[in-house]
């Protein structure tokens, strides 16, 4: 900690005085080695109350589970046991069936669950009490029949109707036995169960290091029954006179945990001295008297089994780090190919657009090319038959004369429309009364309306509604809108010629026919306004209606749509530009 930036020779220091030059750096390294060795210190106090804490965690969920094993496999064996009184007794029901039968049934399921189930070494049934039915094992020893026999009757009257859990009794030999008993609505059954087996069977799977421990109603303490070995009973004569264990016994509480084990339980146990142990208590409810499982865990285990732990979450989140990368990448990667696969579809319905819509050209201006021939080829002549038909008309009255001008007067027509569609029309615009327009149109085809039966109405709810229109091309538009739902409608059909102003599409007046027809596939709808195209039957439609309709409603600045629904109908609306000099 220099406080000058001068630069200070060996020959300027006092040679009698060095401690004092050297002293603010001793400080500062001394007070640097404290504060390291302070957090040191705390980050290890803290880390050691977090183990601590880990610890007693581990050895409860521990605990836990070893006595959620040891229910287990009692619950299990109790349904096993259940079925097998009930194939008992039922063959017990059945004249056919001879008590040899009975007892070799018997029998093999005994066999057979002792196989499965490898502590059960006996059941013994009862219908009254009195007369028991047994069988064991066929390895057990046959001194276990009579005491079996004997436990089976004296706990016939105090057996409950869910099972209970008696033991561990001694058994001939010196053997400690749980007795499982159940009474069911047909007698009484007692299953035999090995307390070495169940233990073994319990140590199966767990660490070598740990142990557990079993203090039964009588107070009797269990060590050491992880083998057939070492397991071993202590009395509460034995382990009071003990003072460590004693005090051992006495604090033991299923919500305290406790590091500290006896010298004397330690030699049961086979514990190195040195071995650092953690002991959980936990209480198991028998139908009886609880029962109280002690497990006993090793810490170093623990710390062991937390580095595996922080290891395998370690793999498994890099894991998952891994996989949600190259769900991502390829997430992207296919979004990627779909926006690209849309855009070329996107070109290509643009494309294809663009070549019908040149193919639609050509044909129209091919169609503009012919019409004008047409109108000449044919106008001339079909007039020189129309005035000879009137002139024959005049003189003769036939009535077929009548069908000449008609006809003629409809190709007349047609042709019209094909010049109408093929060249742009002038438009004079001028204030135009649409509901003037709408009851002109249905004078004018009242004639037809009448001759099908269709009713026609006309309505509007803001009364006078000018547009800015062409008198005759509005009409036209109507005449041709109108035609189509005539041709749609069956007999007793009806039409609706509707007008108003629109909150939707303001600077429009809207015009609407609807008729309840035939209506228009969906598939055909987007080909309507196509020249040439028509739903009718052969010979009844030029397909120019809704064409000609549609270019004079373009060239007035409007737009047309029709919605149909087939067998229902079908509304064609037309947004006409409102006549703006009549507004203001």
């Amino acid at each position: 900690m220099c406080e000058s930036s001068r630069v200070v020779s060996g020959e300027d220091l006092p040679e009698r005085k060095p401690t004092r030059i050297l002293t603010p750096y001793w400080v500062s390294a001394f007070v640097a080695a404290t504060v390291l060795l302070a957090v040191f210190a705390a980050g290890e106090v803290a880390e050691r109350n977090r183990m601590e804490e880990k610890y007693a965690v581990a050895t409860r969920v521990s605990a836990t589970k070893l006595a959620a094993d040891f229910e287990h496999h009692l619950d299990q064996l109790a349904e096993d046991v259940h079925l097998l009184a009930e194939l008992h007794w039922q063959t017990g029901q059945d004249p056919d069936y001879p008590r040899a039968l009975r007892e070799k049934v018997l029998g093999d399921g005994v066999r057979a669950l002792s196989s499965a189930v490898h502590h059960c070494r006996g059941v013994a049934f009862s219908g009254d009490g009195r007369n028991i039915d047994l069988a064991l094992d066929p390895s057990e020893d046959a001194a276990l029949a009579p005491w079996l026999q004997e436990e089976a009757r004296a706990s016939f009257l105090a057996s409950p109707a869910s099972p209970r859990l008696i033991g561990p009794v001694r058994a001939p030999g010196d053997r400690p036995f749980f007795l499982q008993t159940q009474k069911l609505p047909f007698g009484m059954v007692v299953a035999a169960v090995d307390a070495r087996r169940l233990f073994e069977s319990l140590q199966h799977g767990r660490a070598s290091e740990s142990r557990f421990l079993l203090v039964d109603s009588a107070q009797t303490l269990w060590a050491g029954c992880g083998s057939f070995a070492t397991c071993q009973a202590l009395s509460p004569g034995e382990w009071t006179r003990d003072e460590a264990l004693h005090r051992f016994m006495a604090n033991r509480t299923e919500a305290s945990d406790s590091d500290w084990i006896p010298a004397k339980l330690r030699q049961l146990l086979t514990l190195p001295p040195a071995a650092e142990m953690a002991v959980h208590w936990h209480r198991l409810e028998t139908g009886g008297a609880p029962l109280e499982l002690g497990l006993l865990t090793s810490r170093s285990e623990l710390h062991t089994h937390r580095q595996a732990e922080r290891w395998r979450l370690l793999a498994i989140g890099a894991g998952l780090l891994l996989s949600a990368a190259i769900v991502v990448v390829f997430l992207w990667r296919q979004r990627q190919q779909e926006r690209a696969l849309q855009e070329r579809l996107r070109h290509a319905e643009e494309l294809n657009r663009l070549e019908h819509q040149l193919v639609r050209a050509e044909k129209l201006a091919t169609v503009g090319v012919l019409t004008a021939g047409l109108a000449h080829e044919l106008g001339t002549p079909l007039a020189i038959i129309r005035g000879r038909a009137e002139i024959l008309g005049e003189k003769t009255k036939l009535p077929e004369i009548e069908t000449i001008l008609e006809q003629s007067d409809g190709i007349a027509n047609t042709l019209r429309q094909v010049l109408d569609f093929s060249r742009e029309q002038p438009v004079v615009l001028q204030p135009t009364d649409v509901i003037a327009a709408f009851h002109n149109v249905a004078t004018l085809l009242d004639f037809r309306l009448r001759q099908k039966q269709i009713a026609c109405h006309v309505q509007s709810a803001d009364g006078s509604l000018r547009v800015a229109a062409d008198p005759d091309q509005l009409q036209q538009v109507l005449v041709n809108l109108l035609m189509n739902a005539c041709d749609a409608c069956r007999a007793g059909g009806q039409i609706t010629l509707a007008g108003w102003r629109d909150p939707a599409s303001p600077g429009f007046i809207r015009l609407d026919v609807r008729d309840n027809g035939c209506g228009i596939a969906a598939a055909k709808l987007d080909s309507v306004f196509d020249p040439f195209f028509t739903t009718k039957p052969k010979g009844e439609g030029t397909g120019l209606g809704l064409p000609v309709a549609a270019s004079i409603v373009r060239n007035h600045m409007g737009r047309i749509s029709i919605v149909s629904v087939e067998g229902a109908g079908t509304t064609v609306s037309v947004l006409w530009p409102v006549d703006t000099k009549a507004s203001a």
